[in-house]
């Protein structure tokens, strides 16, 4: 099939899929999903940016959190745990992840997404 015929059939493609309306369940669903910490890709504002101290992290695995280090620079990823004075942080690279340490005295705030 030629690309012009293909481009001609895609509109009908369209037309017959039906589309449903989203239900109260669903809409109640979306709601949660997109204020939650979860909902990947959304820029959060300010806002919604909480700080936490470092001794409150063993409490939030699994959330997003904005590390500001000592000399300002900042990590961001998920937290994946809290050993001694140290965390332990998964961060997206590429097409996959990584893991990563910061120690307590290098940081300088943590705020959670």
């Amino acid at each position: 099939m030629s690309s012009r015929a293909a481009l001609r059939l895609a509109p009908l493609l369209f037309l017959a899929a039906p589309a449903y309306a989203a239900g109260e369940e669903d809409e109640a669903w979306i709601a949660r999903y997109m204020s939650s910490s979860s909902a990947p890709g959304l820029a959060r504002g300010s806002a919604q940016a909480r700080t936490v101290e470092f001794a409150q992290l063993s409490g939030h695995i699994g959330r997003r959190a904005r590390f500001v280090l000592s000399d300002g620079r900042e990590r961001r990823g998920l937290i994946e745990g809290v050993r001694g004075s140290e965390v332990q942080v998964r961060a997206q690279f590429g097409g996959g992840f990584f893991l990563y340490t910061l120690a307590r005295a290098d940081l300088r705030a943590i705020q959670l997404d």
